[in-house]
């Protein structure tokens, strides 16, 4: 994971080296990675979602509880 993080800075590092600030070209690469980036936090929001729901079901109706783990089982 640290890999990854140091990977993704000197990325950015180089893309700022490279292109200006301001450049049209940046703009444009921050769109496309804003794509990946919304995707993946969108995706960790439904999980969570998912989660948070099946908990209280569990804790607030033992029987679905029940039910909820038998079939997530």
């Amino acid at each position: 994971m640290l890999v990854g993080l140091l990977i993704g800075v000197l990325f950015g590092l180089a893309l700022q080296t490279i292109y200006a600030h301001q450049s049209e070209l940046m703009k444009i690469s921050i769109s496309w990675f804003n794509i990946v980036s919304n995707g993946y936090l969108q995706l960790l929001k439904m999980i969570i979602m998912l989660l948070v729901f099946a908990s209280i079901l569990l804790i607030g109706t033992p029987v679905l509880g029940g039910v909820l783990m038998t079939v997530l089982n």
